[in-house]
């Protein structure tokens, strides 16, 4: 994948969201199935049975972020919504991650969110026998975000909100009845079902960012672990998910990682002397046989420590 992109194209997300409805860790496969092979971020967020859990902590594009923000904004004014998990979806056009996509499963009423809309300005349209509203622009965003998307709600149990071709992928596997893309479950395969956070990333950091982005990826990361950090930059793949028990486990899984006697040990990125990373301990350190240049980690960290991190990054900007 070719091409520079644009800085607001990529953000790393801590968001407080408070998910309603019956906890549903593993990817929910009403929403996996919708999601296109050629998919090369894809972020999950589930509902939560514990309570004081930190913000999330997930990788997104700038547009997912406005898809996201703009679906509360829609569906707010329905009182029976019940939002088990969502999904953030981002893929290539012309080399820049401009096809985004918010998928949602839990319920979701179709008369009274399509009202929101229409008083927002919407339009109704049909695409294959679905009715989509077709969402403008909200006034508050238009100076840096000028492209109208697609809603749809499906059985009432899954919502499809974000770019229109992207959407018209996802509703025409919706219609064709697809499974689930075998790459991305594959990826998913790779983290526990217990997560409540999970994130793909297809193709090497190093490749779909720009240096500044590199930059705040890689200090965000080294706070936690060096060896993630350093790794996570080059790697071809890279996934990682988080569960929220008496304190934080990050799971992550690195594929295509460079050989470690051909690597630096020293920070690529020029991290401080005397830079304290964030205490951990291992839960697990698992090398994949099966799988060349690989790397599975699962990290435990005190929920105190994980929110000053988090506290540490939104600081930050």
């Amino acid at each position: 994948m070719g091409g520079m992109l644009r800085r607001e194209n990529f953000r790393i997300l801590l968001y407080s969201l408070v998910l309603t409805g019956t906890a549903h860790p593993s990817p929910d496969p009403r929403l996996t199935c919708l999601i296109p092979g050629e998919a090369q971020l894809v972020s999950g967020i589930s509902a939560s049975s514990s309570r004081g859990q930190p913000s999330n902590f997930v990788l997104m594009t700038g547009k997912n972020q406005i898809d996201l923000t703009d679906f509360y904004a829609l569906t707010g004014g329905d009182d029976t919504r019940r939002i088990h998990q969502i999904a953030l979806v981002a893929l290539s056009d012309k080399a820049m991650l401009d096809e985004h996509s918010l998928l949602a499963s839990g319920y979701f009423d179709k008369s009274r969110t399509f009202k929101a809309a229409i008083s927002a300005g919407a339009t109704i349209a049909m695409y294959r026998g679905i009715e989509v509203a077709e969402i403008q622009p909200f006034g508050r965003e238009r100076k840096s975000f000028n492209e109208a998307r697609w809603l749809a709600i499906l059985d009432s149990g899954v919502l499809v909100f974000g770019s229109i071709d992207l959407i018209r992928l996802e509703l025409d596997r919706y219609l064709s009845h697809s499974d689930s893309d075998e790459s991305l479950l594959r990826r998913l395969g790779h983290l526990r079902s217990k997560n409540q956070e999970w994130c793909v990333l297809s193709g090497s950091i190093d490749r779909l960012a720009l240096p500044v982005w590199r930059e705040e990826i890689h200090s965000t990361l080294t706070a936690i672990n060096p060896e993630l950090a350093n790794t996570a930059l080059s790697a071809d793949e890279f996934e990682f998910g988080l569960f929220f028990g008496r304190h934080v486990e990050l799971e992550y899984f690195l594929s295509g990682v460079p050989d470690r006697n051909s690597s630096s040990s020293i920070d690529p990125l020029n991290k401080k002397v005397g830079e304290a990373a964030l205490p951990t301990s291992l839960l697990a350190s698992i090398d994949q046989s099966a799988e060349m240049n690989t790397t599975h980690r699962i990290i435990t960290i005190p929920t105190s420590r994980f929110e000053d991190w988090l506290s540490e990054i939104a600081n930050r900007r």
